[in-house]
Order: structure tokens, then C-alpha cells, then sequence
């Protein structure tokens, strides 16, 4: 097999550049209709907008949950993201709000994101895992050690303040609004 530039490649080779793309196409479309259709999103549908058959997702992913673990890992890159700036503004109160408002919006606009959250016991989110759970315990001990948080608030409270992030805004509420309510018994009020 001979490609552009005068470079011989071994079926072997072509094999494999065909196999990481094919896995490439089904992640994307994958990602695509997690977006819209989050845990209900059905393997068939993934190979036919890939243009690949469906034991090619099955060759890449050997069960929908792994496929899904896949996505939920790269939705939560995300949430890292939105953390890291929380932090790199010394964690105010102005910073967590516009933190919890980050996630609200990526909730909001990613039913995906928002099944994930939902669908899946505390224990068992992305959240309570990896980065992202080095990440609330970064922000809870920052916040914690700026008096910005309630004396009673735990890391895990965080962790319970996106689900119910998640779930106004899976009942149609918006996000600063939800936001605004939530904080009233999560930051200190310095004011009163």
C-alpha cells in the first residue's frame, strides 16, 4: 500500500489507522447523541451515524456502559475545567458562584452530562472520582480555609449541591436562579 509521500504502509498498519479511526467517528457521534439522548442513547444509533457497522462499537466498546464511561470521562474534563478557575481566583464566594453556575450551564445544555449525573448512584459518579474529586476537595478545603463556606458544609455536600443542580435544571429552572438559592445556606454571609 502506497500513500501520498512515498511511504509504504503494511495492511497491518493501514488496519490499525482504520481501527483508531473508526473509533474516533464512534465516539463522536456517540457524543453527539449522548448529548441529546444521555443513558437512553442506543448503540445501533451510534454505529449507523458512525457509518460503521454495530460490531464495529463493539470492537471498540464491549458494552454500551463502557462506551458511556467513555463519554462521562471526557464530560467531566469540563467540570475539571470550571474548577481549576474557581481555584485560580482564590475560591470567593463570587468565584464558587460562578463555579456552580459553570456546571449549571454544561448541565443545562448537555442532557448527557445531566443523565450521567442523575443516572448513576453518588458512589459511582465521575465526580467522586479522579481529578474531579481532587478538584471539590481543592475548592471545599479553599473555601473552607477563606470562611466562605458554612462551618457544617463537607466536601461531599458539594457533591450533593450538583445533583441538585442537575436536577432543577433537568425541571426547567435557571441556572442562576437555582444557583442563587442553593448558596444562601452554603456561603457565609458576612453581612449579617
Amino acid at each position: 500500500m502506497e500513500p501520498s509521500g512515498g511511504q509504504t504502509l503494511t495492511v497491518a498498519q493501514s488496519g490499525r489507522a482504520d481501527a483508531r479511526e473508526n473509533r474516533a467517528r464512534v465516539l463522536s457521534a456517540a457524543a453527539a447523541l449522548f448529548t441529546t439522548e444521555g443513558w437512553d442513547l442506543q448503540v445501533a444509533a451510534v454505529a449507523q451515524a458512525a457509518g460503521v457497522a454495530v460490531a464495529t462499537v463493539y470492537r471498540n466498546f464491549p458494552s454500551k456502559q463502557s462506551l458511556l464511561a467513555t463519554l462521562a470521562a471526557e464530560r467531566y474534563s469540563a467540570c475539571v475545567r470550571a474548577s481549576d478557575a474557581a481555584l485560580a481566583e482564590g475560591c470567593s464566594p463570587q468565584a464558587l458562584r460562578s463555579f456552580f453556575e459553570e456546571i449549571g450551564r454544561l448541565i443545562d445544555s448537555d442532557a448527557g452530562l445531566r443523565s450521567m449525573i442523575l443516572g448513576l448512584p453518588l458512589r459511582d459518579r465521575p465526580c467522586q472520582q479522579g481529578e474531579m474529586a481532587a478538584r471539590l476537595a481543592a475548592l471545599h478545603a479553599s473555601a473552607r480555609k477563606g470562611g466562605v463556606l458554612a462551618d457544617d458544609i463537607e466536601v461531599e455536600d458539594l457533591q450533593v449541591i450538583i445533583s441538585a443542580i442537575t436536577g432543577a435544571v433537568g425541571a426547567g429552572a435557571p441556572v442562576p436562579r437555582i444557583v442563587d438559592l442553593i448558596l444562601r445556606g452554603v456561603i457565609h454571609d458576612h453581612h449579617g
